[in-house]
């Protein structure tokens, strides 16, 4: 069930951080509008081929940005942004970041992003520019919209996001990048391996 703007306020006297900062006027009949943050991140460009079994390459491949006199994202550019708020759903509610349509229709389009249950932290929505045109980023413009949604059944306490070792964006505050884990597969990093040695002249 789609929550409405009655359903979240009562969300929000039960849990003050269910979405903080909160502002009224963000409030739709059933969505939250959402905003961009003070930085973004960008992906730093490299030579050399990213492989997803390489995590301290790709921690060390995002350059922060600060927004404060704004931001010119030039055709076909992709940055990460930080958003302004922070949520903290319940373990019955999952959240969807949608686009927002005004956005859309010139051309910045908006990764959707889902929120499993239990989630708390600060999201990073990926933002591309696929206009012809250069767009000035700016603090505070509402980009996205989250959908919130009631579960039929309470998840069991095991399978909640909260709980998993994987959660690595669980009660993120400072910007997190992309994270693998132990995700890969044993034949996926071989792979990566076979492939890393022949680049690099090896039999």
């Amino acid at each position: 069930m789609v929550l409405t703007d009655v359903d979240i306020r009562q969300l929000l006297k039960e849990n003050k951080n269910f979405i903080s900062p909160f502002n009224e006027h963000k409030l739709s009949a059933a969505s939250y509008d959402v905003s961009i943050g003070s930085v973004v991140y960008e992906i730093a460009v490299t030579a050399n081929v990213v492989t997803l079994n390489d995590q301290p390459s790709i921690d060390n491949g995002y350059t922060k940005v600060d927004l404060s006199e704004g931001l010119i994202l030039k055709p076909g550019q992709y940055v990460l942004c930080p958003l302004a708020e922070q949520i903290s759903l319940p373990d019955n509610v999952i959240a969807r970041v949608m686009p927002r349509t005004r956005y859309t229709r010139m051309g910045l389009l908006l990764a959707p992003q889902y929120c499993n249950p239990s989630y708390s932290g600060t999201l990073s929505l990926g933002l591309r520019n696929a206009s012809p045109n250069n767009v000035m980023l700016v603090p505070g413009l509402s980009i996205g919209q989250l959908i919130f949604e009631r579960l039929e059944h309470q998840p069991s306490e095991n399978k909640l996001y909260r709980n998993q070792p994987g959660s690595f964006y669980q009660d993120e505050i400072e910007f997190v990048g992309a994270k693998f884990g132990n995700e890969l597969s044993d034949e996926a990093n071989q792979v990566y391996e076979a492939m890393l040695r022949k680049l690099s002249g090896e039999n």
